[in-house]
């Protein structure tokens, strides 16, 4: 019985259990495996570290974007960052482990790379094994590493149990489908094997591993405990700014570009089991675009999640996709908020540079019917997109304002590794190369203080700008729910309250938040 121990390298998302990693426990334990599961989103050197306004340059004294929340008694607390080097020494020395994997996102690379090493330190011998979002965009960069042995591309599910079970065995096998394999001077580069179908012989989602801070979620001014889970896997659309666009390049079209789909009595079976063993009283669909499967198949599992599950929930999906008959089963099924991604109100832009071809007639049609059966509407922008005004800013609030948005998210955007339109971008001449190898060098962490609390990729834009665009954006997108939710003959004078930033406008601005806080939540702040 072969032991890995996966470290989750991820700073900044918790109250989650990733459905992929829950997946890859619950293989390796039906094939009789360990499973000791090390997640670094448990440490933090900032415990407010969790709201998006930490990364704001022009802060609001009141957050307009979350409901404040009444049972604060559930709130966790993470663990001092200091305290992660010896955790995990702790975990190596009292354990027998046979592999160690590891697995991060392009923004924690770096991270990763300084705990790869530490554990190299302490496990000469061991093999190491790296996969996740990053290791499948740039395989080539991580395997070059002289710590890491193999690389795994893409679903890792039955790569990790062929592994283990050939270490069981007492000898590596070196044509594991999905992994590149260091074997002596060479690098074994084995092939992709088809993706995984969810039939009933698939374990359902093991959480056993997470501890509680995993669960407990605000939601609309209070804490529930929440899971995250899935109906399918892919995305049926390729847009530019997205990685499963590179997933469908490294995947056969005929498997890449469908949605696989759990049955509906497998689905009901391990939603009815997960909501029992871990006290659920709320859901997220991780699903892209859960509506995406065929109308039938929501009738269907609607009626029956009706009946055995009953937990409200929360989902993503694309706004061609709402009508008026599959948003009326959502609302009668528990939905209670729907995320839309806009990315930009410019169409133009939206349709070419992103390759997401869908009109504004058709979010101007779905938050109306969202509107009309009561679910949250939520719309999410991209700032500082290749080729995007400050015009087209403003535009994103007042198309909010129109739309009666009630939770927007509006972010930086971040040509991440992987993308089409990083390599447009980049292409084009559009990138500040200097910034983008300071956020993206290998070296930046060598020690635990090194990390900082704040998301380089989160602060500021990569893309050249001029000041005057950056200082003006950047206002619009702190203040984006201040704007949204005042009056259009208030702009100007806001705008200089913000610009201003003294004591006198501060006050000003306190009240006229206050006021907003109290039209959104009904409470004062």
């Amino acid at each position: 019985m072969a032991t890995i121990l996966f470290v989750q390298c991820n700073r900044l998302v918790s109250g989650v259990q990733y459905p992929g990693i829950s997946s890859l426990v619950a293989f390796a334990k039906k094939a009789g495996h360990e499973f000791i599961l090390f997640d670094t989103a448990n440490y933090t050197s900032d415990q407010n570290l969790e709201s998006y306004r930490i990364y704001k340059e022009y802060k609001s004294s009141i957050d307009l974007e979350f409901k404040r929340i009444k049972n604060t008694d559930l709130r966790y607390s993470k663990k001092p960052l200091t305290t992660l080097l010896p955790d995990l020494e702790d975990q190596i020395l009292t354990q027998k482990i046979d592999v160690v994997g590891f697995s991060s996102f392009s923004d924690d690379w770096p991270f990763a790379l300084f705990l790869i090493r530490k554990v190299r330190t302490m496990l000469p011998d061991v093999p190491i094994v790296v996969g996740g979002v990053h290791a499948t965009v740039a395989p080539e960069q991580v395997i070059r590493h002289r710590e890491v042995d193999i690389v795994c591309i893409g679903e890792g599910e039955y790569a990790l149990v062929e592994l283990l079970d050939s270490i069981d065995k007492g000898r590596l096998k070196l044509d594991i489908k999905n992994l590149w394999i260091k074997n002596e001077n060479e690098i074994i580069r084995n092939p992709l094997r088809p993706l995984l179908q969810f039939n009933d012989e698939v374990p359902i989602l093991d959480w056993t591993l997470y501890n509680d801070n995993n669960f407990y979620y605000p939601y609309e001014g209070k804490i529930y405990r929440r899971g995250s889970v899935f109906v399918g896997r892919n995305c049926p659309y390729s847009c530019s700014f997205c990685i499963n666009n590179y997933l469908k390049s490294i995947y056969p079209i005929k498997e890449s570009g469908h949605s696989r789909t759990k049955s509906i009595s497998y689905l009901i079976r391990e939603i009815a089991y997960l909501k029992e063993q871990y006290n659920l009283e709320m859901l997220r669909f991780w699903d892209e675009t859960f509506l995406a499967v065929p109308f039938n198949y929501l009738k269907e599992f609607a009626e029956a999640y009706k009946k055995e599950i009953g937990l409200p929930f929360t989902i993503e999906t694309t706004a061609q996709t709402i009508k008026h008959e599959n948003a009326k089963i959502l609302a009668e099924m528990g939905c209670k908020s729907v995320s839309i991604g806009v990315e930009t109100s410019n169409e133009k832009l939206r349709a070419g540079i992103l390759n997401k071809p869908i009109r504004n007639e058709a979010y101007n049609r779905c938050f109306e019917i969202l509107s009309e059966y009561g679910l949250r509407k939520v719309a999410n922008f991209m700032f500082f997109l290749p080729e995007q005004s400050v015009d087209d800013m403003w535009n994103d609030v007042n198309s909010c304002k129109e739309w009666g948005i009630d939770h927007p998210s509006a972010r930086i955007f971040y040509p991440y590794a992987g993308t089409s339109l990083r390599e447009y971008c980049i292409e084009k001449n559009m990138v500040d190369t200097d910034m983008l190898r300071e956020i993206e060098n290998e070296e930046s962490v060598r020690d635990i203080t090194d990390l900082k609390s704040n998301y380089a990729t989160f602060q500021d834009t990569v893309l050249k700008v001029t000041p005057e665009t950056k200082k003006e954006g950047m206002m619009i997108l702190d203040n984006f729910i201040l704007f949204q939710e005042s009056e259009l003959s208030m702009r100007d004078h806001l705008k200089q309250l913000v610009i201003k930033n003294d004591d006198f406008s501060k006050e000003l601005l306190r009240e006229i938040e206050s006021k907003i806080y109290e039209k959104r939540f009904g409470k004062e702040a």
